[in-house]
């Protein structure tokens, strides 16, 4: 696959396609990800039902760490808008996340970032490598494979 894929291309892949494609990915670097906000999509089909199929991850550093959230997206529309869900105070943001890069991986730990304590996300640690034009992570919870999603540069 070209790495100037879509994300419909990218929702038409196989499981076993993209696990392939992400062990060939390199890996991200901090420099990357702070201070930018990446559209993105999840592949598995049941985050559509949810409402989460959508949405948009956004970097920043404080303190000498990289942190980051998700945006909230409205969804519909195909892939073409990422409108952001609004309330009174704004732009919807949820699922904080400390990212953490090392020499052979880059971790988005959700535990570490400050989200209250009923939040089923401070379960998450997602994996994220770059592909071309795209970042592809790989989600878990309890160390479990949950799905793959990508994020548009």
């Amino acid at each position: 696959m070209s790495a100037n894929f879509s994300f419909e291309q990218f929702m038409s892949m196989k499981r076993s396609e993209i696990d392939h494609l992400f062990d060939s990915c390199s890996k991200v670097k901090w420099s990357q990800l702070d201070q930018r906000e990446f559209a993105g999509i999840n592949h598995l089909k049941l985050t559509k039902l949810l409402t989460i199929h959508k949405f948009k991850k956004g970097f920043y550093e404080s303190e000498g760490k990289l942190w980051g959230y998700n945006i909230r997206i409205r969804q519909g529309d195909g892939y073409k808008t990422f409108q952001p869900e609004q309330n009174t105070k704004g732009v919807v943001k949820h699922g904080f996340f400390e990212v953490i890069c090392s020499n052979s991986n880059c971790l988005l730990v959700y535990k570490n970032g400050k989200n209250p304590w009923f939040d089923p996300s401070k379960f998450l640690v997602d994996e994220l490598v770059e592909y071309g034009d795209f970042f592809i992570g790989k989600a878990y919870a309890f160390n479990f494979f949950l799905t793959y999603f990508c994020l548009r540069k």
